[in-house]
This record gives C-alpha cells, structure tokens and sequence, in this order.
C-alpha cells in the first residue's frame, strides 16, 4: 500500500546540463504533508497523510486508502546551488528543480592544435 512503512513512491532523475529535474508521484499529498531537505549531496523526501477524518456507522467491506508516512532518499552526483532549488506540487506530482553550481557544469574548451 501507499502509506504503509515499506512505500517509497516512483521517482525520475533527469540530468539537464544545467539542473537536474526530480518528479515524484505522491497523490493524495498536499504541500503541507511533505518535507524536502538536501544535505551533502542526498535528498531526502518525506510524506505523511493523516487520513480524513469520517463519521463512519458502518464498518469497513474493504479500505484501501492508507494513512502514515514513507521517506525517499536520493544521491545527486554533482553539487548543487541549494539557493535556486526549486519545487512544485500539482496534481500529485512534485517537481524538484535542482540548478547545478557554476563550477560543475560542462565547460566546452577549445583547443587549437599545430
């Protein structure tokens, strides 16, 4: 299930060559349900969801929706300028924009040769 301690949500990394771009499924989250941090290079995202609070009569004939929390963590192989990050929930996605520093983005040098 989505909230039951062994979840870790699907994740893509793609490497621009100036950031890297993070997308994250996390439906049902809204941004005050989520933490980012970044620290020596990992990324960790965490969840929780409380669950919506019902006056149920009845009892349940099958209950899927979960409550709890998960953690995701992630390597990014170059430095980053924690200053520029950038994040975004919409409609269950988070979007994580990472800028890479000045001092590791590919340089094209040009060398003459005689």
């Amino acid at each position: 299930g989505l909230f039951d301690g062994n979840y870790t949500p699907d994740v893509d990394v793609l490497e621009e060559e100036h950031e890297f771009k993070i997308t994250c499924e996390l439906p049902g989250l809204d941004q005050k349900e989520i933490d980012i941090s970044l620290e020596s290079n990992v990324l960790t995202i965490k969840g929780s969801k409380n669950g919506v609070k019902e006056e149920n009569k009845g009892k349940y004939f099958k209950k899927e929706i979960r409550t709890g929390s998960f953690q995701r963590t992630l390597s990014i192989p170059t430095t980053v300028d924690t200053e520029k990050i950038g994040a975004q929930l919409k409609d269950g996605i988070l979007t994580l924009t990472l800028p890479k520093k000045e001092e590791v983005k590919p340089k094209h040098v040009i060398v003459n040769v005689n």
